[in-house]
């Protein structure tokens, strides 16, 4: 009966050991299948690597088509001007006030240039200071909008009026 309780008590304090040698052997199972697959298991069921040229009779898909772009749309109202301030309904004095609102803005434009790859740079005068500026810069609370060197204009958008100016050479506008 000594010889029993010796058993058990080895079974017992050796149970994970055991189970982790079962878990062995079937990985080590498993890992032969796989390297060595038999002969029913290598008809439709299995998967080979993919070959360079198709079978017979199989030609490859083609790419779903690509979705059209988006419709071209002006969506500035709607990242330009904060769509949560409600501005109140105007008095019949503000018309004035709103004339020279555009002409209290310091800006002047001073001279086109052609840097020498298509782009024009803009040279503008704030009230701070005076530096050259290329389409799509900001300065400021400006945004230089656009160059246009025929007419000798450049295009601002204000982020104070949350509108556009137009500025030229000519008249200093």
């Amino acid at each position: 009966m000594n010889w029993l309780r010796k058993i058990g008590n080895w079974l017992w304090l050796n149970k994970e050991r055991m189970v982790l040698g079962i878990m062995v052997c079937i990985l080590i199972f498993r890992v032969y299948q796989v390297l060595n697959p038999s002969a029913e298991t290598t008809g439709d069921k299995m998967f080979g690597r993919p070959g360079r040229t198709l079978p017979e009779g199989v030609e490859p898909k083609l790419p779903p088509v690509t979705p059209p772009d988006p419709a071209m749309e002006d969506w500035s109202r709607l990242w330009r001007k904060n769509p949560f301030i409600y501005t109140g309904p105007r008095r019949s004095g503000a018309g004035t006030q709103d004339a020279g609102q555009d002409e209290d803005v310091d800006l002047t434009l001073v001279q086109l240039r052609d840097k020498g790859n298509g782009t024009w740079l803009a040279k503008i005068k704030t009230s701070s200071r005076t530096d050259w500026y290329e389409a799509g810069e900001s300065f400021e609370q400006f945004n230089l909008q656009e160059i246009d060197p025929e007419t000798q204009c450049v295009t601002i958008f204000s982020e104070q009026r949350q509108g556009m100016l137009t500025k030229c050479i000519e008249d200093g506008n």
